[in-house]
């Protein structure tokens, strides 16, 4: 039920032949690009995401970038 924006983005011929306009776009719903919420846009925030995330692959012993 949940998959439907994210089937759209990698199979429609729509978003191949207007890659410009659809790269790194929210499609909410199929079809539409969307905004990023206010959360999505808070660079604080998202480096605070990135930063415990690597930080919880690298407790995995998965490399990142090619690291080892």
């Amino acid at each position: 039920k949940g998959t439907a924006s994210t089937l759209f983005a990698a199979l429609s011929p729509t978003v191949r032949a207007q890659a410009e306009t659809f790269a790194g776009a929210y499609i909410v719903p199929p079809g539409k690009r969307g905004m990023a919420s206010r959360q999505a846009r808070d660079e604080g925030l998202v480096e605070e995401v990135r930063v415990f995330s690597e930080g919880r692959i690298r407790e995995w012993g998965v490399g990142l970038g090619g690291e080892v």
